[in-house]
């Protein structure tokens, strides 16, 4: 008796949401419902924050969160915890990112309060 299951193969579900970062496929109907719910939020929009992955091969790549945002009073705000300032705000409050401690001395020097990626103050 044959085993059909051995060489099984995987299952995509086609999604059309047009979610910004929606492929067109699903594996699960979760997946599907969860695109759908992203696109009847009012006011949202897919995350834009670049995040890390790896193939399967161990390979790494970069991508968009793709999350579920909203604009806040500042920026905007994403389900996976990423969180947007605007440049006009913290231009107004003497703030801006600092991508190293080099460029994080250099805005102390001028009076601007350096943030890391992740919004904290640079030490």
């Amino acid at each position: 008796m044959q085993d059909y299951d051995e060489d099984r193969v995987p299952h995509t579900i086609r999604c059309t949401s047009k979610w910004g970062t929606c492929n067109g496929a699903h594996a699960t109907a979760g997946e599907v419902k969860d695109c759908w719910r992203k696109v009847r939020t009012p006011g949202a929009f897919p995350c834009s924050w670049l995040i890390e992955l790896r193939y399967d091969d161990g390979s790494i790549y970069h991508a968009e969160c793709g999350a579920l945002s909203l604009e806040t009073a500042h920026g905007y705000s994403c389900e996976a915890g990423h969180s947007h300032m605007d440049m006009q705000y913290m231009a107004e409050r003497g703030m801006a990112y600092a991508e190293d401690s080099e460029e994080a001395r250099r805005q102390i020097t001028v009076g601007v309060q350096p943030l890391d990626m992740q919004g904290r103050v640079w030490a």
